[in-house]
């Protein structure tokens, strides 16, 4: 049975599927909350797998009987089976297994370390694993799914080299937050997002390139989110949407961000350490999280939690009247915030540079304006405000690089499919438009696109010089290092052209600096089918380049500019 694309309940000769919406258990009325035990028999050549402790395997003649329990309260049930070998392995008093498909055997020992590494650290970071075991499932179904002691991550994605880099420690840690300490979907759902910092973003922090992950993170809310599709939250529930993502993860990843600058590395930590212990195996809600918050810190965190978790939308900050003097053995450097809309209680890093170091103050704000003053011994040159992107805010049109995303999170947007060329180009360009559909953009001929289209609305262009009449019009100034020829394309000084090329450049429409275009040129109809459905899954990035489906270059185009970065130093 599927359901809009999603396997309910699937048996077959590759292996089985049962979720809890398949009812393939006794379920009794109103019964939640359950521990349970379940022996399953089946024959040799497939093995299965439940969550829980493996208490037993058993061959009995030409058939195996494994038994599991979960002696915790559980909600559901979810049992997989297929083709597997199991390797096992130890991290102290923890097993760890691979279940997976014979050609895929070889991934198992680096999978294995991988879970050993992510054990390692987690348990440092916030405690004791809260399980017995943890295994890496393989499935025969397209799914990517963490339940408490294993992940069901299908084989495709299994194979692809940087998932052990990054969804992998993403699931082993909801072993903590959502399948330990479970989540009050009711008051919104925290886990995904204190998920996100502990896990995607704490790697990049790991390497020094956490700053780039929260700026991504901002132009990912910034791109998807308006006033139309806005909620708070205490309203997430679980990501439907590209916009949701923005808000149940990368919003609420920033709140945990910014409690940590609140509360300090080492009350923050201890807070997390809080929550495992009183709340393991009970329902958790946004509140009780505060409760704990404010208990570690010793102080209220209510307007905090309201700001952030009860209302909508983030703070957009502006800065004026920047400048300093001379006083006494030293300088003062002078500057007004200003929210520009609903005032935040913000703690904003700030950041002058001088002739000889870089000074790094937190300023508190809660009113629309606020006149601030530092100190320093030598002449300020640069002041900057949220020079680490530490605050969840709305960024100026400076600080956003053109991407895709902001074409696609676009509520007003239009692909334009050419006219010229090749018709069997077109043709290829019209059949793969629909993979654009999310907020159903108009569809124009290059032809019927006037003026007023240009200035209102995000731009899918689709063709080349040779293609698309309106192209000539718009790519008058493209980024240092780019080229769009007849024939050919250039992206960061690297040509493309000929067949099983296909390449994406997004730049700033000239008619209005608020909308961003997306140009989409492929050389021949098998490189832009191979190639157009899978662009929504670079929406972060500005320019792209594919040979035969393969990607070969990406990147974002630097931004320079910001309104909150000032040159004290000019003359």
């Amino acid at each position: 049975e599927f359901i809009s694309d999603e396997a309910l309940g699937y048996i077959g000769e590759e292996g089985t599927f049962l979720s809890p919406s398949a009812l393939w258990y006794p379920v009794m009325e109103g019964g939640k909350d359950f521990a349970y035990k379940i022996n399953i028999t089946y024959g040799k050549g497939y093995e299965y797998i439940t969550a829980g402790d493996r208490i037993r395997r058993e061959e009995k003649g030409d058939k195996v009987i494994s038994t599991f329990q979960f002696l915790n309260p559980s909600e559901e049930i979810f049992l997989v089976g297929g083709k597997y070998i199991i390797s096992e392995s130890d991290y102290n008093d923890i097993k760890i297994y691979t279940y997976f498909f014979p050609e895929d055997e070889d991934l198992s020992d680096g999978y294995i370390d991988s879970v050993k590494n992510y054990l390692k650290l987690y348990e440092g970071l916030i405690g004791k694993y809260p399980f017995k075991q943890f295994s890496v499932v393989s499935n025969f179904l397209p799914t990517g799914y963490g339940f408490p002691t294993f992940t069901l991550l299908g084989q495709e994605i299994l194979r692809l080299p940087f998932i052990k880099d990054t969804s992998l420690g993403h699931e082993i840690l909801h072993n903590w937050f959502g399948n330990s300490v479970y989540v009050n979907y009711e008051s919104g759902n925290w886990c995904e997002g204190l998920t996100t910092y502990l896990a995607d973003h704490y790697y990049k922090e790991l390497k020094g390139e956490g700053i780039n992950y929260r700026k991504e993170m901002l132009r990912g809310y910034n791109s998807y989110v308006n006033e139309g599709n806005d909620f708070p939250l205490k309203d997430f529930k679980s990501r439907t949407e590209t916009f949701t993502r923005s808000i149940g993860y990368n919003k609420s990843a920033f709140v945990f961000h910014m409690l940590r600058i609140e509360l300090g590395d080492e009350k923050f930590f201890t807070s997390l350490k809080e929550i495992i212990k009183r709340q393991s195996f009970k329902v958790t809600s946004w509140k009780d999280i505060q409760k704990i918050f404010e208990e570690v810190k010793g102080e209220s965190l209510d307007l905090f939690f309201k700001q952030w978790i009860e209302d909508t939308g983030a703070p957009f900050l502006n800065l004026k009247n920047a400048s300093y003097k001379k006083e006494g053995d030293g300088y003062v450097t002078s500057f007004t915030l200003i929210q520009d809309e609903k005032p935040y209680m913000l703690n904003i890093p700030v950041e002058i540079k001088t002739e000889r170091e870089k000074i790094r103050k937190v300023v508190k704000i809660k009113n629309k304006e606020a006149a601030m003053n530092i100190k320093t011994n030598d002449r300020p040159l640069v002041l900057t405000i949220d020079p680490d992107a530490d605050i969840f805010r709305h960024l100026h049109r400076e600080e956003l690089p053109s991407t895709i995303s902001r074409v696609i999170g676009d509520k007003n947007k239009i692909i334009v499919l050419p006219t010229g060329g090749e018709k069997k180009i077109i043709d290829t360009y019209k059949n793969i438009s629909g993979v654009f559909s999310e907020g159903k953009p108009l569809i124009k001929n290059d032809v019927d696109l006037t003026i007023e289209d240009i200035i209102n609305n995000a731009l899918f262009i689709f063709g080349g010089l040779n293609g698309n009449r309106v192209l000539e019009k718009l790519i008058d100034k493209l980024p240092e290092g780019a080229l769009i020829e007849r024939d050919k394309v250039t992206i960061n000084n690297k040509s493309y052209e000929g067949e099983g090329y296909f390449t994406v450049l997004t730049i700033p429409n000239k008619f209005n600096p608020d909308k961003a275009i997306m140009i989409i040129i492929g050389f021949d109809p098998n490189s832009i089918r191979a190639t157009g459905s899978k662009l929504i899954h670079y929406g972060k990035y500005s320019y792209l380049a594919f040979k035969d489906g393969k990607n070969i270059d990406k990147g974002i185009w630097e931004t320079k500019d910001s309104p909150l970065i000032v040159n004290l130093g000019k003359d």
